[in-house]
């Protein structure tokens, strides 16, 4: 009996950190022209940190998403054919939208 309960309280502190290191942060946006604010369908997004990188693609009104992030530093970087990239560092504390604009080359 005891060793089954010595099971559970492992169980439960296993899954109980482990769900603390997942993240739920969100960070979602738009990408534009910067002078007209026109949006940037098919853009290509780079999230990166500490060796990892997540990749999307904003959509055909130019907005974009990332979700799942834990707390920390990121660095993002936005390309998009004939236009200059953007790389922005951000520190995410909370969920976060934000506007990149890009100017054309």
């Amino acid at each position: 009996m005891k060793i089954k309960k010595y099971v559970w309280c492992i169980f439960f502190l296993f899954f109980g950190l482990n769900s603390n290191g997942q993240g739920n942060l969100s960070l979602k946006g738009i990408v534009t022209e910067i002078n007209s604010e026109f949006p940037l369908a098919r853009a290509t997004l780079n999230l990166g940190q500490g060796g990892q990188t997540l990749h999307t693609t904003a959509d055909s009104k130019g907005h974009f998403s990332f979700g799942s992030l834990k707390k920390g530093k990121y660095q993002l970087v936005t390309t998009y054919v004939g236009f200059n990239s953007d790389t922005l560092r951000l520190n995410l504390d909370k969920d976060t939208i934000i506007r990149i604009g890009l100017k054309g080359q």
